[in-house]
């Protein structure tokens, strides 16, 4: 989650029940975001006690189609506790189809579903429907109602929603996922299926993250005292986030000091040229010429699109208007209707360099401030690192040190922990076969308990 947190705030205690305020204290952020997390993850675990780990009720999500269209059924579809809604308004669809059957299905298009290429017959090659779900934050610049007019715009909360795509494997991705699910087949608690299993294991990123923060010589009087590790002047969250995806040869990573919190809705982008509705809330956030950006819109977010950051060359602040290095490369932020808006990192995308298990303390990259970062792969998964995937490393000038989990046996070691986001969900729901062949259904049903038979 981007913002303007104190801790990670998905940040969860094992076996916490609720979090109880004390009179008199200091009200944290993370003591609500805390409290949040708990209860969703007792509620989702709930879920899926009672579900099992994906299902829907009778044909929720199913796809139906004939290789050139495909439409997806009405209904909810569960993912490790995670509710799906593929939203129709019964009740007035009800009213105005009476007498006649009701629609049971929507075409199968964005935001929904971004269909891959078709072949030269206009159709696409067979291949798996899979569902993406996850959660996706909303802040103040992508919708403005998040404000209280009362405070006379003041930027408060953020919201996080629920977000589903369709999307679709090749005949190949869908034969190494098959050949996948063959090797657990038998292999699992009965909870699990190994079609479901074998999409996780291939679509889950392996990448993990170790964070430290390391000694550095200084006199300036300004800083922290010199035998301190972290170097900042005030307490931060750094995030690090994949920008580029795939193997470790070829990923890429960006990061920033205050969570990507930075942003500048777009008003109007032509060429190179940006109308901002805001250069920043003060001083410290303030846009600045060679800054870094990165152009966002609801395009590039739902398709984990990795585009060139682009570097500011001017600032004219009478007119809220910067020019860029270059034009946003795919037409991005060029469309009011995306939500588009600018984020501020750190520099351009970094290469990632790998830990190597032989030699423990080389291979870690300097972020900035003393913070450093070691980048490692957990054995099994197929892929690696995937765009968009982060890590939040809180930073306090108090211990001079960052806030991040230890090997208990060596103090000082840090531990390789998994992204913290964005926590991908995936289920497996029909392999498209080809025009002649239809649809196999791999979708788990369900039905009510109220349309079961009574004894």
């Amino acid at each position: 989650m981007h913002g303007d947190f104190s801790l990670n705030p998905l940040a969860y205690r094992d076996n916490v029940s609720r979090v109880l305020y004390q009179q008199g204290r200091v009200q944290l952020d993370s003591d609500v975001n805390e409290l949040t997390e708990t209860l969703l993850r007792a509620t989702r675990a709930l879920a899926v006690d009672t579900i099992g780990p994906h299902g829907g009720v009778d044909n929720s999500f199913q796809i139906t189609g004939n290789g050139t269209d495909f439409e997806i059924a009405f209904g909810h579809y569960w993912i490790d506790g995670l509710r799906c809604v593929n939203p129709t308004d019964f009740w007035d669809t009800l009213a105005a189809h009476q007498g006649t059957p009701l629609p049971a299905t929507r075409p199968l298009e964005p935001p929904y579903f971004y269909p891959p290429p078709k072949n030269k017959d206009g159709k696409l090659e067979p291949g798996l429907f899979y569902l993406d779900a996850f959660e996706h934050d909303i802040s103040s610049v992508q919708d403005d109602t998040l404000r209280e007019s009362a405070l006379l715009g003041a930027d408060t909360t953020s919201r996080a929603v629920v977000m589903w795509i369709v999307r679709k494997f090749d005949v190949k991705q869908t034969e190494e996922w098959l050949t996948l699910a063959g090797k657990f087949k038998g292999k699992l608690p009965r909870i699990y299926d190994e079609f479901y299993v074998a999409l996780n294991v291939l679509l889950r990123p392996g990448a993990r993250l170790r964070a430290r923060a390391t000694i550095a010589e200084t006199t300036d009087p300004c800083v922290v005292s010199p035998d301190a590790r972290y170097r900042g002047t005030e307490n931060r969250l750094f995030r690090v986030e994949v920008h580029t995806s795939g193997n470790p040869d070829e990923a890429t990573f960006k990061f920033s000091r205050d969570n990507g919190a930075e942003v500048y809705p777009i008003g109007d982008l032509q060429g190179k040229s940006v109308v901002l509705d805001s250069l920043g809330r003060d001083h410290r956030s303030a846009l600045r010429v060679n800054d870094w950006v990165e152009v966002i819109d609801d395009d590039v977010l739902l398709q984990h699109k990795a585009l060139p950051l682009r570097q500011v060359m001017t600032v004219d602040r009478h007119t809220r208007t910067i020019t860029l290095d270059e034009e946003p490369e795919q037409s991005a932020g060029t469309k009011q209707e995306l939500r588009p808006f600018l984020r501020r990192w750190e520099g351009p995308p970094q290469p990632i360099r790998m830990r190597d298990d032989a030699h423990p303390k080389q291979h870690w990259i300097d972020l900035a401030d003393g913070v450093q970062v070691q980048f490692s792969k957990a054995p099994g998964f197929v892929k690696v690192f995937r765009t968009g995937d982060y890590w939040l490393i809180p930073t306090r000038t108090a211990t001079g040190d960052v806030i991040w989990p230890r090997d208990t046996t060596q103090a000082r070691n840090p531990l390789p922990v998994p992204p913290h986001g964005v926590h991908h969900r995936y289920a497996p729901l029909d392999q498209f076969v080809g025009a002649t062949g239809g649809l196999t259904p791999f979708r788990k049903r369900f039905v009510p308990l109220t349309m079961h038979p009574v004894p």
